[in-house]
């Protein structure tokens, strides 16, 4: 019986290992930073060319850069393996590490398109780790992989903007949802979003029909509100987001005085929605901070979404796209009903 006992405990000893060694652990590095990967002779024909593709600015409304790139070398590697984002960029003519990984991601058929079109970009997800977006920039000789590159400047910064929202979700609701505050939400307002944990009710407003959710350290906030179906022009959100402001925020508003709106069409929550970024400022008090409202039309009524921070003295751009984040878990079917 002892026996018995030993060879099931050692089997399934054996098992937890296997198990385990399969797993990928998370992604750990920070959102910011990019790695860029690539063999040092590739890398010093293609740097002023990348580096400058991959700056990207924003507002906040102090000047922010968006990403900090970071050269890494093959013996650097391990130290980089779980970053959020990598850029591994090689010429498939080398024979060198960083192309023996490359041809563990890519297969046959892939490097058939490299050496059809000189050049080719190719994105992977959860490469080395969880939550982890890679993408390969592979070329047959590095003036194909420079040419690239210039012509895809905006696809290769928006593959990194775009592809951070799945490391957000995860890291936004890594302990879960705070269901109380969620069933709230769908009781007063009869609409359903992930509320984050750590957010709570900042409040109700049963005349505006307006719900509030706020986290701290740094302040997050989001809030929902459903309108009647008019014909809302921008200066008429402005005001609605102002009106809240001034009843409760302390007298926050929308401040143009720095920056102009930004205003842009995209889809938020599967539908078309109207976004405004832009900054709002609080006299009184003497602070400010980014905001970015969007407003959904759901055909029987519109959707007002605002997500906006206050992060004084630090980087702002993905604390800001953590509102979006959550913006993005709203469930919009076509069944929605007006309530109040």
């Amino acid at each position: 019986m002892k026996r018995l006992i030993l060879s099931i405990i050692i089997v399934l000893i054996i098992a937890s290992s296997c198990s385990k060694s399969k797993m990928k652990e998370t992604a750990t590095g920070r959102m910011s930073d990019i790695a860029i990967c690539s063999p040092l002779p590739v890398y010093a024909d293609i740097e002023g060319t990348l580096l400058d593709v991959m700056y990207m600015e924003v507002f906040l409304p102090v000047r922010e850069s968006v990403f900090k790139t970071e050269y890494v070398s093959y013996e650097q590697l391990p130290l980089y393996k779980k970053s959020k984002n990598m850029l591994i960029i090689t010429n498939i003519n080398r024979k060198d590490e960083y192309s023996a990984i490359l041809n563990g991601f890519l297969n046959e058929e892939h490097i058939k398109e490299v050496k059809d079109n000189r050049a080719m970009m190719f994105q992977i997800f959860d490469g080395f780790a969880k939550g982890q977006s890679i993408l390969i920039i592979a070329g047959t000789d590095e003036e194909g992989i420079e040419a690239l590159i210039s012509i895809n400047r905006k696809n290769i910064i928006d593959f990194f903007v775009n592809s951070s929202h799945r490391a957000l979700e995860e890291m936004v609701y890594f302990t879960g949802n705070h269901m109380p505050t969620q069933n709230e939400l769908k009781n007063l307002l009869n609409i359903e979003m992930d509320v984050p944990s750590d957010f709570r009710k900042s409040f109700y407003d049963k005349t505006r029909n307006a719900y509030s959710i706020i986290s701290h350290y740094p302040e997050r906030v989001v809030t929902i509100a459903k309108m009647k179906n008019m014909n809302y022009s921008v200066s008429d959100i402005v005001n609605f987001r102002n009106d809240i402001g001034a009843v409760h925020w302390n007298g926050d508003y929308v401040d143009t005085s720095y920056l102009p709106l930004i205003i842009d069409t995209i889809e938020i929550a599967g539908k078309n929605a109207l976004q405004i970024m832009g900054t709002w400022s609080n006299d009184d008090m003497n602070y400010g901070g980014p905001f970015v409202i969007y407003m959904i039309d759901l055909d029987s009524m519109f959707l007002f979404a605002d997500g906006h921070i206050y992060n004084p003295g630090k980087r702002k751009y993905f604390k800001l796209m953590e509102t979006k984040t959550i913006i993005n878990t709203l469930k919009l079917g076509n069944d929605i009903d007006e309530k109040n």
